[in-house]
């Protein structure tokens, strides 16, 4: 049974649950889904495997086979990373999410981010896309954010991977062959530990080369106020290059996601909240549950 689709108003839009997902949607029953509209509350603490060694399944610690999920699993070096995407239907060309992580322990959980530019690939089941995600690390109050580019990304119906990356080829917004993660400043986290950080994508009025800036606000409200092309008072920028999205003019409407991957043994808490989008003034459709994963 197919996923029944649930209207959340936001201001002027709508976010709606239902349509095709990128593989498949997940049944009523099915414990693997991260996602239940913007927010991931994900404990990837324990799983089972198949006899076969293929099939992974999140799990509690009581259930029948769970095994601990950490290094040494099933042959894994690491266990078993779990990463989602939650996609729009509907195309626009950049928006504002808010993302909250809320800490369950004193290490980094997972990553969050704002994943836009996603189109199909050129092979059956591959996506290209830009991900501007962050983590945090609650102990030494660092929050790090990379900005990158993939091209020809497997989609399979399975959630986890041994790989702590994407499959397919990664650029960073600079063009360089490898994640860049830097570090944001100017971010604290509030007095419950919970750290908010507001992810714009947009372009700069003078940018019609097809790039994109990448904007880091503290909350949604400045953010809106500097609007699309002006990142006046974003507490950092970082530029997609032309030669990144292959594009010759930025403001080609395509997909939108929120994206979570969550490491092995950890328990995942983050809300996503699209502010506002650019572009499109329809609503902004979300499929139930979207799977990425590398191989």
């Amino acid at each position: 049974m197919m996923k029944i689709s649930k209207l959340l108003k936001v201001g002027a839009f709508a976010l709606l649950a239902a349509s095709l997902c990128f593989v498949s949607c997940k049944d009523e029953d099915d414990t693997n889904d991260a996602f239940s509209g913007g927010k991931v509350d994900f404990d990837n603490g324990y799983v089972t495997v198949s006899s076969d060694g293929v099939t992974i399944k999140n799990a509690k610690s009581t259930d029948t086979g769970a095994v601990e999920n950490k290094a040494g699993v099933n042959g894994t070096t690491y266990g078993y990373y779990y990463r989602a995407f939650n996609q729009t239907t509907t195309k626009h060309r950049g928006g504002i999410v808010e993302i909250k992580i809320t800490p369950n322990s004193d290490d980094k959980e997972g990553v969050a981010g704002f994943v836009f530019d996603l189109t199909d690939g050129s092979t059956a089941d591959t996506y290209n896309f830009c991900v501007a995600a962050i983590d945090y690390n609650s102990t030494a109050g660092a929050i790090r954010t990379y900005v990158s580019r993939y091209t020809g990304t497997q989609v399979k119906n399975n959630n986890f991977t041994t790989s702590s990356n994407f499959s397919g080829t990664e650029t960073s917004a600079d063009g360089a062959s490898s994640k860049e993660w830097t570090e944001l400043s100017g971010f604290s986290a509030a007095a419950d530990g919970t750290v908010t950080v507001v992810i714009k994508v947009g372009t700069k009025a003078d940018q019609t080369d097809g790039s994109y800036t990448v904007g880091y606000y503290t909350n949604t409200t400045v953010a809106k106020a500097d609007g699309e092309n002006d990142f006046s008072n974003a507490k950092k920028t970082v530029t997609v290059t032309t030669a990144n999205t292959g594009r010759s003019d930025a403001k080609t409407q395509t997909k939108l996601a929120y994206y979570a991957g969550i490491m092995p043994g950890k328990h995942f808490t983050v809300n996503f909240d699209f502010g506002t989008t650019y572009g499109s003034a329809d609503e902004i459709a979300f499929a139930d549950e979207t799977i990425l994963v590398s191989e």
